[in-house]
């Protein structure tokens, strides 16, 4: 309740009446509602909806590979490896599928990080623009990578069996030109990367989730980002369940 003025007052995020001072007790948020329940709070929880389940599909991409690799590296490969080639055509066809596989999953929970972003930037936080963005990006270029890694296998399959007479090998132009392309598509998602990241920390910030952040900083580290993953659908099952559902009421900033 406000001494000064006798009314209670209410966080417009979880719902939880604020006795004093200008920050919620409960979950930290700056604003509050003289009517009992979440102003905000239907926002609030399909932007957290969206960001469990991109996470859930974000762990999905990142462990769903890991059985047919093992499986494909102890049992000799799904595919049959080429006769007399040095190169093991077989499981280099599998990595790729497997790559390309990840990457159409991945770009799939990109779409649902770039809805809670989207969400987010409902409630006037501009700071969720970029990372909506870079989201909407990801999912073209993660895919087009995949689709490249792909044919760049089949062109170095192609190379390895060419018999060396004069000159240079069919395709050998074809697969310059592939690198290249990666090496342009691999920045622009590297970029794009790291506005999903900046996204990720403010979502943290914005529900004052040190899970979160802990997960951001995980998901930078190699071979801990599905940990970072499992962190993010943590924190916002633990977020969504501290959000109380949205009635009609003045909101006042505090």
């Amino acid at each position: 309740m406000d001494n000064s003025t006798g009314t209670k007052r209410y966080c417009h995020r979880c719902g939880n009446e604020i006795p004093q001072g200008d920050f919620c007790p409960s979950c930290g948020a700056k604003q509050f509602s003289l009517t009992k329940g979440s102003s905000w709070g239907n926002v609030d929880r399909e932007a957290m909806k969206n960001f469990r389940i991109a996470s859930a599909i974000m762990i999905l991409a990142q462990l769903g590979a890991v059985p047919i690799l093992l499986s494909s590296f102890f049992g000799g490969g799904l595919v049959p490896t080429t006769a007399n080639n040095l190169i093991p055509t077989g499981f280099l066809y599998e990595i790729a599928t497997i790559v390309l596989i990840a990457a159409i999953i991945a770009a799939i929970g990109m779409y649902f990080y770039s809805k809670s972003f989207k969400e987010l930037m409902e409630k006037g936080n501009g700071g969720f623009s970029f990372p909506h963005t870079s989201a909407l990006i990801l999912i073209v270029v993660g895919v087009l990578l995949g689709f490249l890694y792909l044919a760049l296998i089949s062109i170095m399959v192609s190379i390895s069996t060419f018999t060396p007479t004069s000159g240079l090998p069919p395709g050998f132009g074809t697969m310059i030109t592939i690198l290249g392309v990666i090496a342009i598509v691999g920045i622009i998602g590297f970029i794009c990367e790291i506005g999903v990241l900046i996204g990720q920390w403010r979502v943290g910030s914005e529900y004052n989730s040190d899970l979160i952040h802990i997960g951001v900083i995980l998901t930078i580290i190699p071979f801990l980002s599905v940990i970072g993953s499992i962190l993010f659908l943590i924190a916002s099952s633990t977020i969504l369940k501290s959000i109380a559902p949205a009635e009609e009421g003045p909101l006042s900033s505090v």
